[in-house]
């Protein structure tokens, strides 16, 4: 569903919702969105600090 709203609008996308892992962020990026919300993933130990640092210093 994420790929059809990147090539219907020009704007960025921020992803909010069923964020499991660094599987899914890296996902996300590839397919151009501007962000991803990861609390519940990061609140429940799927993803770690560091593994946001981490992919954040990489953009």
């Amino acid at each position: 569903m994420v790929g059809r709203v990147m090539e219907s609008v020009r704007i960025p996308v921020i992803v909010g919702g069923g964020i499991r892992n660094t599987k899914d962020i890296l996902e996300l990026k590839r397919l151009g969105v501007s962000g991803v919300l990861v609390a519940t993933a990061l609140h429940k130990g799927n993803i770690g600090s560091e593994e946001i640092n981490r992919l954040a210093a990489k953009n």
